[in-house]
């Protein structure tokens, strides 16, 4: 999906993670994602990490 997003001129992706679930969050921010804070959506916790694509 990073490489599609890239592929086709975005200059970032996001996704949310869910509090519960640091392994996962990790697992994110090795790739090179950061954290740009928390949302509650249907009632859970989750981490807004975004991954900034480099051109």
């Amino acid at each position: 999906m990073i490489n599609y997003a890239s592929e086709s001129g975005h200059k970032k992706v996001g996704l949310l993670v869910d509090d519960n679930n640091p392994e996962a969050k990790k697992l994110y921010t090795r790739l090179g994602f950061e954290s740009r804070g928390g949302k509650i959506l249907l009632g859970g916790m989750y981490e807004h990490l975004v991954l900034y694509i480099a051109k």
